[in-house]
């Protein structure tokens, strides 16, 4: 019997939510009450059903599910963010070449008709398989393979591929370039060309954009183009990259910065052309200051949100605008200025008579801990700090208000 057979036993799963929030490192300590269950594999369960609590509340709730290692979770799509893909493309068969702990095709499974799910780790599989039978997902085949392999042997089209390729080498380093990661996705190009029309591919932010686009677009004798780009964000944190292939002739990669906020989707559309030649003058500080989101930042979007929303920026690598006016739905926070002031203790905390506010660095010669320590500001209240160095070249203090 597989262990995670074992520990679908009523017996486990009552000591596993009974034990939900007890300190792991105490309960290894403690002998398991199962003599066929290792004590490592229930406060492995314990921490993986605490982060699914956060990352996946539907499968947390869900009873009779069970989890892989928290390192296999850590690295899985959050409910978030795999109900976003979803959406992204539909039809009647996609494979998901990299199936890992099957969060990203069991959303995938609501899009599609029929979808192959293909993992080359027997035990994740196995799990997968499990939690897609208690989960009504029956329209999903599980596949025990190597990704390359199988999609060599297929011999039925494929309206999609997702694939999401580790980011590690063989020995566990992490690595930056999507032609380093496994598998090797742009190597994989021209069969995929054979079996699809339409490819998304998953990396995480730490890939730089310009280097996995160039990976893409030097693969040999292939027709991909590499049609969007999407940051996606939620709650202000990058999240994933995404890249849509398509074997078509059409216009120019389209950028899409998405951040996935509780009040809404905050979305900005854009070419890297019209980034390049955009124009955007310089000012001092206004009546209200704006701070991008996440996703923009990381897509790259300095200049077209200024240009787009007729703003300024305050230096040419201070990446915060300003304006007299709020323009509506700027794809980020937006503060009322209270006061500019130096980079100077005294100054600053004549503006906290609480002396506590929330604190960040743009463009500025010191870090977050540093300044704070410096001043001597708590974190908290309704104040906003932004140290930053302004269109005149002079290191200034920006106190704001949300607004």
């Amino acid at each position: 019997m597989k262990i995670f057979q074992k520990l679908l036993e009523n017996e486990v799963q009552h000591f596993i939510q009974t034990h939900l929030y007890e300190d792991a490192g105490r309960l290894m300590l403690k002998k398991s009450p199962f003599p066929a269950i290792e004590m490592r594999h229930l406060v492995g369960q314990i921490q993986a059903k605490r982060k699914a609590q956060i990352k996946l509340p539907s499968w947390f709730s869900t009873s009779g599910l069970v989890f892989p290692l928290l390192l296999n979770l850590e690295q899985s799509s959050s409910e978030e963010t795999a109900r976003f893909k979803a959406a992204l493309m539909q039809g009647r068969h996609l494979a998901d070449l990299t199936g890992g702990f099957g969060i990203d095709c069991a959303f995938w499974a609501d899009s599609f008709e029929l979808v192959d799910y293909v993992e080359r780790n027997e035990e994740l599989a196995a799990i997968a398989a499990h939690n897609f039978q208690v989960l009504d997902k029956s329209n999903i085949r599980v596949h025990v393979a190597d990704a390359h392999e199988w999609l060599q042997n297929l011999g039925e089209p494929l309206d999609a591929v997702y694939i999401d390729p580790a980011r590690r080498d063989a020995v566990g380093n992490k690595v930056f370039r999507l032609s380093d990661c496994e598998p090797d996705v742009p190597a994989m190009l021209p069969l995929l060309a054979k079996k699809t029309r339409q490819v998304l591919i998953k990396t995480s932010p730490m890939l730089d954009i310009s280097a996995a686009l160039a990976d893409l677009e030097q693969a040999a004798d292939v027709s991909w183009q590499v049609a969007e780009v999407t940051v996606l964000a939620v709650h202000n944190e990058c999240k994933e990259v995404l890249y849509c292939l398509r074997q078509e002739n059409s216009s120019e990669t389209q950028i899409h910065a998405v951040n996935l906020t509780d009040s809404g989707v905050q979305a900005f559309n854009f070419s890297f052309a019209e980034e390049k030649a955009a124009t955007v003058a310089f000012a001092m500080p206004q009546a209200f200051f704006f701070e991008p989101n996440a996703a923009l930042l990381k897509a790259g979007a300095f200049k077209t949100p200024a240009a787009r929303f007729h703003l300024q920026k305050l230096h040419p690598h201070t990446h915060l605008y300003t304006s007299e006016q709020r323009p509506e739905d700027f794809p980020g926070r937006v503060f009322r200025l209270t006061a500019v002031c130096k980079a100077d203790r005294k100054a600053i905390l004549a503006h906290l008579p609480q002396g506590k506010a929330h604190l960040a660095v743009r463009n500025f010669p010191a870090s977050v801990a540093e300044l704070r320590k410096r001043w001597g500001i708590a974190e908290g209240g309704e104040t906003y700090l932004f140290a930053v160095t302004l269109a005149d070249g002079q290191k200034a203090v920006l106190i704001g208000e949300k607004d």
